[in-house]
């Protein structure tokens, strides 16, 4: 899929999560294991996201797509009202952040490559595994600048 297709179901997929995402339940930060596929962990994604040193409660429902060079991965912050997190993830042909977004959680914080000036994030894939890691700067005030990490498992297209 090209960049300006996978825009567009971005867009489109972001609207549903949210929507759907809105009616979800509290996610709980433990799985159990998947006795199923015999590898000791679910095959359900997952987003886990630590912000400041915490981790944040997300609500249930769909929290990652993807097409097999991309992932999009988010989720509603719970207890925040409009809260939410996102992050745009490049897998193939290598690993790169396009862009993070965390909303609701005391301010709006914001990162991409190419007009926040950010400092760089981390990024590792594991098996079906995710992980971003670094420090994402607030939207208004970019000398204010949090320690995120995410951890995106099991997402379709990984």
């Amino acid at each position: 899929m090209r960049r300006p297709h996978l825009t567009a179901a971005i867009g489109s997929a972001a609207m549903l999560c949210l929507v759907a995402c809105a009616h979800g339940s509290p996610v709980t930060q433990t799985g159990s294991p998947s006795t199923a596929s015999g590898r000791g962990q679910s095959d359900t994604p997952a987003l886990r996201v630590i912000f400041d040193g915490k981790p944040l409660a997300l609500q249930a429902g769909p929290t990652c797509i993807g097409d097999g060079q991309n992932i999009l991965a988010m989720s509603k912050v719970e207890g925040t009202g409009e809260g939410e997190v996102m992050a745009d993830i490049r897998i193939h042909p290598s690993l790169a952040v396009n862009s993070l977004q965390v909303k609701g959680v005391g301010a709006d914080y914001f990162w991409e490559t190419t007009s926040t000036g950010g400092e760089p994030m981390t990024v590792t894939k594991t098996d079906r595994t995710v992980v971003i890691s670094g420090k994402i700067p607030n939207l208004k005030d970019r000398t204010d600048k949090k320690p995120l990490e995410i951890r995106a498992e099991n997402c379709p297209g990984t």
